[in-house]
């Protein structure tokens, strides 16, 4: 086995060449990216941290077995996870660490999905019990939506658990082979309990899918609970160090308080409560897919930043015998396939920066009972996780083709960044479904403005005369104000000729 690590210990010269000729301060756009001083100084504090550890660094993985890549992932998570209590989980520093070290762990999604989940759908009762056991991993839970039949198609799920008043416990039963939960991760051989969606059912009454925090394996011996049948679902692309499986319940009981109840309740005699909004079930689903758009950013920044180094210190090609090969990067056509990538990249980091102040911003708001942005914010995150996903997948594979045939060595990394990307594109729903639903919330809007309803936050502009001559001169493509308003009305004009029959 062979790794890289040690085999260049000095700095290329041509890529300090490339660094010192910088017509930009470094530093002034490192601070203006991270906020401060403090913000950078503690990122190269968790480089540090994460360099000097074997594990998170973990050099060899391209040579592992499945096997090993699951083995390394856990010890991995475990890193992670006493990295983040150790800081008191500051979130900033939890996310630093992950995108520095792209740790890949079975159980990533305990941290980033069932974790967020409980503190936002739970109870104050469920959380007090969970919350602490589940960051000191003392149990590991798993998402578990997603079926063999139905994944994005949420209020078609079979999966069934129906309540009985007489001993105050779920019946909990997979009806079906296509009921069967399909593809969560941490679930073949990981988690000790799964957060499940399934259809209630009380009193021969179907109150639709609600989530429960039910276990699945013994915390004795590991080994499946009576009733529940746990399988890996097989070899994937990518996603080598995750245990994707599946999941079916033979009539398992569960008691009612594994029933989440921060939007609901249900009394041990069966009568059902509903709190606040029924789509408020699907805040952790609208945040992954939040997190997904900021892993769009974090493989092709990846991705960029290898191709465009890799470009700086690679020679190819001269007119003459005399001449010293030119870098690859100053071809014009190397800068065609690379520059446009990087700033698709610094646009793709701030709107994920916008994107996660908004879910915050609107998610207070549920908080507070008002639930009034929930449909703006599901089709904002529905459409900017596909176009992103799409787009960075079409980049990563661009830069790649750019190092020619070092780009598709493991070694470069770049080969396990698309593979990522492709992942992302159809992960918490299909890019097309996602597209469909952005363009559904869009029709509802002008349908609405139709109606006299005055709009506002982000389809204000499909209410406004807006003046499509902003563009008079090549100075104005450097005005970004002129800019914005040229792509509100083009959006406008799009959207307006989807709605009505006769173009605008």
């Amino acid at each position: 086995m062979m790794s890289f690590r040690n085999v260049c210990t000095t700095i290329n010269s041509d890529l300090q060449k490339e660094r010192d000729s910088a017509i930009i301060s470094v530093e002034e756009l490192a601070l203006f990216i991270w906020g401060s001083k403090e913000r950078r100084h503690r990122r190269q504090e968790i480089a540090a941290f994460v360099d000097n550890d074997p594990d998170l660094r973990n050099d060899n993985a391209i040579y592992s077995t499945n096997q090993e890549c699951y083995e390394s992932g856990l010890r991995q998570g475990i890193k992670v996870f006493d990295f983040a209590n150790s800081c008191n989980w500051k979130q900033e520093d939890v996310q630093d660490l992950l995108q520095i070290s792209a740790a890949s762990f079975g159980f990533s999604l305990h941290m980033v999905l069932v974790i967020p989940c409980l503190n936002k759908l739970a109870s104050e009762e469920q959380v007090a019990e969970l919350l602490p056991l589940c960051k000191k991993l003392s149990i590991i839970a798993n998402y578990a939506q997603t079926e063999l039949g139905h994944g994005t198609y949420v209020p078609n799920l079979e999966t069934s658990a129906t309540y009985d008043s007489a001993t105050e416990e779920f019946v909990m039963n997979s009806p079906t082979f296509t009921s069967m939960k399909f593809w969560p991760g941490g679930l073949a051989f990981t988690s000790t309990h799964s957060i499940v969606m399934a259809q209630l059912w009380v009193k021969g009454q179907c109150h639709g899918p609600h989530l429960f925090f039910v276990p699945i394996r013994s915390l004795k011996d590991h080994q499946p609970l009576k009733g529940v049948e746990l399988g890996d679902i097989g070899p994937k692309v990518g996603l080598h160090s995750t245990d994707n499986g599946f999941l079916r319940f033979d009539n398992v009981r569960y008691p009612r308080n594994t029933l989440m109840m921060k939007h609901c309740k249900l009394t041990p005699d069966g009568v059902y409560t509903r709190i606040g909004s029924a789509k408020a079930l699907y805040a952790s689903m609208v945040k992954m897919r939040v997190h997904i758009v900021s892993g769009a950013f974090d493989h092709l920044a990846k991705s960029v930043t290898i191709a465009t180094r890799y470009s700086a210190v690679r020679r190819q090609c001269t007119m003459t015998t005399s001449e010293v090969e030119k870098q690859v990067i100053d071809y014009q056509t190397q800068k065609m396939k690379l520059f446009p990538w990087l700033a698709y990249t610094y646009a793709l980091y701030f709107l994920v920066r916008q994107l996660n102040r908004f879910y915050d911003t609107v998610y207070a708001r549920f908080e507070e009972g008002d639930f009034s942005n929930l449909a703006e914010l599901h089709a904002i995150c529905a459409g900017t996780k596909a176009l992103t996903t799409y787009e960075a997948t079409r980049g990563c594979d661009m830069v790649s083709q750019a190092c020619g045939g070092h780009g598709v060595l493991r070694s470069s990394n770049l080969p396990d960044l698309y593979d990522g990307m492709r992942i992302l594109c159809t992960a918490e729903g299909e890019n097309t479904v996602m597209y469909l639903q952005t363009g559904r919330y869009l029709l509802k809007e002008v349908a609405a403005m139709e109606d006299g309803k005055s709009l506002t936050g982000s389809t204000e502009y499909l209410d406004r005369s807006i003046d499509g001559s902003a563009i008079q001169s090549p100075n104005d493509f450097q005005n970004p104000a002129k800019l914005l308003t040229l792509f509100e009305k083009r959006a406008q004009w799009h959207t307006a000729n989807c709605t009505f029959s006769e173009p605008l």
